[in-house]
């Protein structure tokens, strides 16, 4: 699958989960470095700002969202 392809279908997962925290998605990368794929997702609030423990948070509620949608088979860092 093409980074684009992989963008275009986990980008409104991610909205929709993040939307009902009272998050907004800024932006999603997918990239591969040093052989390793890389999700890098800015995330803030409407109104306000986001603290480390809630990046802390949504990093493994991410990562439980993108393993549920089957669209990775291979490791990555999120």
């Amino acid at each position: 699958m093409y980074r684009e392809e992989i963008v275009l279908k986990i980008k409104p997962l991610f909205s929709d989960y993040l939307e009902k925290g009272g998050f907004v998605l800024v932006d999603l990368r997918f990239f591969k470095a040093r052989g390793e794929l890389i999700f890098e997702v800015l995330i803030d609030r409407s109104e306000g700002g986001i603290t480390l423990d809630e990046c802390t948070r949504l990093n493994r509620e991410l990562g439980n969202v993108l393993d549920a949608s089957g669209y990775i088979q291979e490791s990555y860092a999120l």
